[in-house]
């Protein structure tokens, strides 16, 4: 799948109306993966989820596995995408009152273990079928995702009041983990289908479309927990640049490692904000850049960022395919 397209795909999948209460970020704290741990849940809690699952199942995932083409599973998605979100939704609320109904946090713990579980058999099974690139995918999409979870928790427990703001971002971020659990759902019922003696029927590239479903939700989620623990944006355009290395899975988890990395070296007091920058006397390179901005003596500023690239910085971005170098600056 085109990554254009699956940008556009996302951005046209907005839930229509507030998700859970409005005023709650308990449901975005929790595991959202239907095929967990539903031997932990009370009886009333596992009926609701697989009925919620069996409507997810009947308006998307089914006609998903049958679409012939990745043009065909996004008009799919289009065609559905309210309701099918909206049931996630539900099955969001379901878990977290769940959770919530025993004192201890034996059924979180368990179901994030499972959701973890579940995630990793997925990627396994396409990597058996020859599909590593995707099973790759997954693993990435779900480590971006424990770690965005992470650390939206730890943001929201400091700073819940401080941004008046706060609650679109947050909601935005639950859109994403619902996005990445309906495409964990599917690439879920592909690998359970590969995983039969019974021969099956599935177009080539649809574990890519799934995988590239589930990875797109995370980025979304990865990226907005990001801006929510302190990363900044120098204000750039919608340079087509600054949306191909968003629609990276490593470079987004990049991005969010350098939420916690930048405050361990300079402080919890420096800013630091994401930056495109184009050479003058070249027009077609360019680069980004972490532009950090610190109140300490400029001495003192540079052995800081020594310490972050011999650290962490240089090695890290060696490991994603984008340019991207800490500089000092100021802010506005």
């Amino acid at each position: 799948m085109e990554a254009r397209d699956f940008s556009e795909w996302l951005a046209d999948s907005a839930l229509e109306e507030p998700s859970g209460s409005e005023a709650s970020v308990g449901p975005l704290l929790v595991h959202l993966q239907l095929g967990a741990s539903i031997s932990d849940l009370d009886p009333g809690a596992a009926a609701g989820i697989e009925f919620l699952a069996q409507r997810i199942r009947t308006i998307f995932v089914t006609p998903a596995l049958a679409t012939p083409s990745s043009k065909d599973l996004l008009e799919l998605w289009t065609d559905t995408s309210g309701p099918v979100l909206r049931l996630m939704d539900a099955v969001a609320v379901l878990l977290f009152e769940a959770s919530q109904a025993d004192a201890s946090e034996l059924i979180l713990r368990r179901l994030q273990h499972s959701d973890r579980t579940v995630s990793t058999s997925a990627a396994r099974v396409f990597d058996e079928h020859g599909q590593q690139s995707e099973g790759e995918q997954i693993r990435l999409s779900l480590s971006l995702v424990e770690n965005a979870r992470a650390s939206l928790r730890e943001s929201l427990e400091q700073h819940r009041d401080e941004d008046p703001n706060l609650q679109g971002t947050v909601k935005a971020f639950h859109h994403g983990i619902l996005v990445w659990s309906i495409g964990m759902f599917l690439c879920l019922e592909i690998a359970e289908r590969l995983d039969t003696l019974v021969p099956i029927s599935l177009r080539p590239d649809l574990m890519n479309d799934a995988a590239a479903f589930a990875s797109g939700g995370a980025r979304l989620a990865g990226w907005l927990t990001a801006v929510v623990a302190g990363l900044g944006v120098v204000e750039f355009a919608p340079e087509p640049e600054v949306r191909t290395a968003l629609e990276q899975t490593s470079f987004v988890a990049f991005l969010l490692r350098v939420t916690t990395e930048v405050p361990r070296v300079f402080g919890p007091d420096a800013r630091y904000s994401l930056a495109l920058f184009r050479y003058p006397d070249e027009p077609d390179a360019f680069e980004f850049h972490l532009v950090i901005d610190t109140d300490v003596p400029p001495s003192t500023a540079c052995e800081q960022l020594d310490e972050l690239c011999d650290s962490w910085f240089d090695e890290a971005a060696a490991q994603i395919d984008i340019d991207i170098f800490p500089v000092l600056g100021g802010l506005e």
